[in-house]
């Protein structure tokens, strides 16, 4: 399958296991990406998966972010990654000046519970991040502000891919799409999809954040989604007895004032 990937990188800091979240928060000199000198050298670490050291030298530098992530539920008898063993790291980073920031989801799918009649591999997945329009205005609705990128074995031999799909006022959001011919053994490693887009900060209110959003479909047949992102917010349909789960989670500006 010729891959679509776009590696261009994403930033998303990496909380530790067990940890609800990671705070950097403004004021003591905390600065954007651009004022540390560290826009391309924190999308290159993204590009290649390391999430640590980025995270440390954002720290080291003194970076204005927020990042926390989510790993919950139990697995499903199907042959999918198990929303147990996945997890998600939803980030905002002050990139420039003191309104732009890259709003960022992490999701690394992991757990693969075998060989079922319902495959993961039939299905697309879609990865998204919504926010409310009157509070965060995107610098631009099309894919050139859409940074995508994934790595793993699943990845890395292109059985699978991450495609951009579409963009409204409200959010963005793409398809990861697999291979059905990759060996049903490669399911039993895992693999990280990354996208990221820039927001401009339209309030100070601390009640409007972003979310980010994962759903992994898996079904016994093949079949499409569809992904809409309105006012209502982020919404997949899957095809008829299909099966799902999603992971989401918030990331609030509050947690950078002092």
């Amino acid at each position: 399958m010729v891959s679509r990937r776009k590696f261009v990188g994403v930033i998303a800091a990496a909380s530790g296991l067990g940890t609800v979240g990671t705070v950097n928060a403004r004021g003591s000199g905390k600065v954007s990406l651009a004022e540390a000198g560290l826009l391309d050298v924190v999308k290159g670490l993204a590009q290649k998966g390391e999430t640590e050291e980025m995270h440390k030298i954002m720290d080291e530098n003194n970076v204005e972010y927020y990042s926390g992530y989510d790993s919950l539920g139990p697995s499903i008898n199907a042959t999918q990654w198990s929303k147990g063993d996945s997890d998600m790291h939803a980030t905002l980073t002050r990139a420039k000046g003191d309104d732009v920031y890259f709003a960022s989801n992490e999701t690394t799918l992991s757990g693969s519970s075998g060989l079922k009649v319902r495959d993961a591999r039939r299905v697309d997945d879609a990865i998204g991040i919504d926010w409310d329009h009157d509070n965060w205005t995107p610098t631009g609705r099309t894919d050139s502000n859409v940074y995508l990128s994934a790595y793993g074995e699943m990845a890395d031999k292109d059985y699978l891919e991450v495609e951009y799909d579409n963009y409204s006022y409200y959010g963005v959001a793409a398809k990861v799409k697999y291979d059905f011919s990759s060996p049903v053994r490669t399911m039993d490693t895992e693999f990280t999809v990354n996208l990221m887009t820039e927001l401009i900060k339209e309030t100070d209110d601390p009640r409007h954040g972003v979310k980010s959003h994962y759903e992994h479909t898996y079904s016994a047949t093949p079949g499409a989604i569809d992904i809409s992102i309105g006012a209502g917010g982020f919404s997949v349909s899957t095809p008829f007895a299909a099966g799902s789960w999603e992971l989401e989670k918030d990331s609030f500006i509050d947690n950078m004032r002092d």
